[in-house]
């Protein structure tokens, strides 16, 4: 006698061997966790937009010369290349620096080559230096680190002097910020007989320093068939900028006229200077070196 039954289909056919089933669901997650295991990727892969920093030095250029032969030019030359989203620009006597913003996947060493040869072919003049750097590290902080507790001398001094070095040791940190809790601020002390010997007031110089890093508009800069608009700033990144400052048009630096230096002032609205504000470092991933 025989069975006549049609054979089971489909979610009959697993439920007629449980054991089997549970034996091939076994083996596949084991296969899913060692492929995990030995294979190289990445759960949270860093994404990183590399961009281009060109510097350019001619000590013996003023800043407008500077702004009218070699910015405005360069500028409508690298915002012509392929992958360049805009151009910053940080100019001084004698100093400019350009940083290229890039679009996302974009080849940069590709990029750096096309930005070579249009620098080779721009009729800017002869300058004392003019180099490309790649910048591919991270811009956001992978890690933040407060100091709280303590007067603000020693934790600034721990900041410094102790956790600074032990994070510069870490594999794989690059750039090293301290923020938050600014106890000491830069001072500027001017001095009556150099700023009377130069003709300058101290109310030239608190005018100047109100300038620095405000955004003034100076134009419009015309990239192919759009206009926009150009503005020049000043940024200060350190005391020695500060210091190097240009007062007038004649490129007086502010520490020929003032004194320029760091100190400890008391807060607004009268903290007291104990009070628990804390140190913020901010560690940030390494440029990746191809292999």
């Amino acid at each position: 006698m025989t069975d006549d039954r049609p054979s089971p289909t489909g979610l009959g056919a697993v439920l007629a061997r449980p054991v089997s089933v549970s034996i091939a669901a076994l083996g596949l997650v084991v296969l899913g966790l060692f492929s995990l295991w030995r294979l190289p990727v990445s759960l949270l892969p860093t994404l990183e937009r590399p961009s281009l920093r060109i510097h350019a030095v001619d000590a013996d250029r003023s800043r407008s010369e500077l702004l009218t032969q070699v910015v405005l030019p360069l500028e409508r030359r690298l915002l012509s290349l392929d992958g360049v989203l805009d151009v910053g620009v940080r100019l001084d006597d004698g100093d400019v620096l350009f940083d290229l913003e890039t679009e996302w996947q974009t080849d940069i060493d590709r990029l750096r080559i096309d930005v070579e040869r249009r620098l080779t072919g721009s009729a800017v003049g002869s300058l004392d230096t003019l180099s490309v750097e790649v910048d591919a590290g991270d811009a956001q902080p992978i890690l933040s680190i407060a100091v709280t507790g303590g007067d603000p001398a020693r934790r600034t001094a721990y900041a410094e002097k102790v956790l600074l070095p032990e994070l510069a040791r870490v594999p794989g940190a690059g750039r090293l910020v301290l923020t938050g809790g600014a106890d000491r601020r830069p001072v500027v002390t001017p001095r009556s007989a150099d700023l009377a010997a130069h003709g300058l007031v101290a109310a030239d110089l608190a005018d100047r320093l109100d300038r620095v890093g405000r955004d003034r508009p100076l134009g419009r800069l015309r990239a192919g068939g759009t206009i926009r608009p150009f503005f020049l700033r000043d940024d200060v990144t350190s005391l020695d900028a500060l210091a190097a400052l240009s007062v007038n048009d004649a490129g007086l630096r502010l520490r020929e006229v003032a004194d320029v230096e760091l100190r400890t002032v008391p807060r607004a609205g009268g903290a007291p200077q104990n009070r628990a504000h804390p140190r913020n470092k901010e560690v940030h991933q390494a440029p990746r070196r191809k292999p």
